[in-house]
Formats: C-alpha cells, sequence, structure tokens
C-alpha cells in the first residue's frame, strides 16, 4: 500500500462514519440557533478574554465570551453550516467542544498508529494525516 492509497482508504472509512459536530456531541444540552455566516471562521486575537473569529481575509466576524464559544464556533464553521445550535448554558460550550476534541484526538491516534504499522520507516505521519484531516474539513485547537 502507499501512502496515497493510506489516505484513500481511510477517507472513505471516515466519510462514512464521521459524527458530525456539533449535533452528535451536544447529547441532552438544551440548545438554541446561531446564525452563522458562510464562510469558514478562525480563531483571531484574544482581547481581555475574548477572542475574535475571522474570515479567511482577516475580517472580524464575531467576537466569543472564551476560548470555548470561540472554539465551538470554529469547528461548527467547517461545514459551512449558517445555522448552528449552540448550547443555551454557556458552560455548555466546554463540555461539548472538550467530547469532540476528545473524538478528533481519538481519530488521530488511529490513524498515526495505522500508518507507523504500514509504515514502520514512514517519516511522513503527520503530513499524511494532516491530509486526512484537511480533506474531510477537520481542525483541531
Amino acid at each position: 500500500m502507499t501512502e496515497k492509497e493510506f489516505v484513500q482508504k481511510h477517507l472513505a472509512r471516515l466519510q462514512q462514519a464521521l459524527s458530525r459536530f456539533p449535533e452528535a456531541f451536544l447529547g441532552e444540552q438544551a440548545v438554541k440557533d446561531f446564525t452563522l455566516p458562510d464562510s469558514r471562521l478562525n480563531l483571531g486575537e484574544e482581547l481581555f478574554g475574548s477572542y475574535e473569529l475571522i474570515d479567511s481575509a482577516g475580517n472580524t466576524l464575531h467576537t466569543a465570551r472564551d476560548i470555548y464559544e470561540a472554539k465551538y464556533l470554529v469547528y461548527s464553521s467547517q461545514h459551512r453550516h449558517t445555522i448552528v445550535p449552540v448550547p443555551v448554558n454557556h458552560s455548555g460550550y466546554q463540555a461539548v467542544t472538550s467530547a469532540y476534541e476528545r473524538y478528533i484526538d481519538n481519530i488521530l491516534k488511529e490513524l498515526i498508529s495505522d500508518y507507523q504499522k504500514l509504515f514502520p520507516a514512514g517519516k511522513n505521519a503527520m503530513a499524511v494525516v494532516n491530509e486526512i484531516l484537511r480533506v474531510l474539513g477537520l481542525v483541531r485547537f
């Protein structure tokens, strides 16, 4: 198997089984709808505990109250949905983002482990894994 085949194999598997953020991680949280811009958000500067959310041009589109709200909105924007459910209770942002980050970390560990088994002398594990995450539209802070 080549690295390209490794990427294709794992992309096909993950595209079928991937849990969607935020819906799959909300559990029993009370939610309300939040309108996102039709672009992928990025973390901007931290300002007195608040975080700017910016677009690819660097324009500030929203200011989040803390890092958990910022991550939640960035992760939610990756699939370019303009209406997303957000927790009514602000502490829900931390619970949902933490669950999602554990999920992504487990995927990363699995991919790296599989890569190392198939390519024991391979040195491109992170580049291959990053390519898979990029194609899937997954980010992790």
